[in-house]
């Protein structure tokens, strides 16, 4: 899955068209980041139909989900880079091997396909 790119970001309804920001989330800021696949055949954008839950927030080595899901996880980065991909079965995914920083995981179910976004601390 190369080729991914940031296309925007939208931080409590507020659109901003970068691919990199520097922003300070508290608990009640709601952040999405749209990502598109360059192909041959033009631009796909990840559909999400899923909000997911993720706590703690920030984490240091494990996210938990509110829910267990069972399906393909990618986490990327701010840049749209994929940092680590790997199948869920539960509820929490093992993040020690990242960086600090800002990462969004899409979760692919049989049930919908879930976003949601995290911190990681040191």
């Amino acid at each position: 899955m190369k080729g991914w790119t940031c296309v925007k970001w939208i931080i409590n309804g507020t659109n901003i068209s970068s691919d990199f920001i520097d922003y300070t989330l508290s608990s009640a800021t709601v952040a999405t980041v749209v990502f598109q696949q360059n192909s041959g055949s033009g631009v796909s954008q990840v559909k999400v139909s899923n909000n997911l839950s993720i706590y703690p927030n920030p984490a240091e080595t494990q996210i938990n989900f509110s829910e267990n899901l069972s399906g393909n996880a990618v986490i990327y980065n701010t840049e749209g880079k994929i940092m680590k991909h790997i199948y869920v079965y539960g509820n929490g995914i093992n993040i020690s091997d990242l960086s600090s920083g800002i990462y969004v995981v899409v979760v692919e179910t049989d049930n919908g396909t879930f976003k949601g976004d995290f911190i990681k601390k040191q």
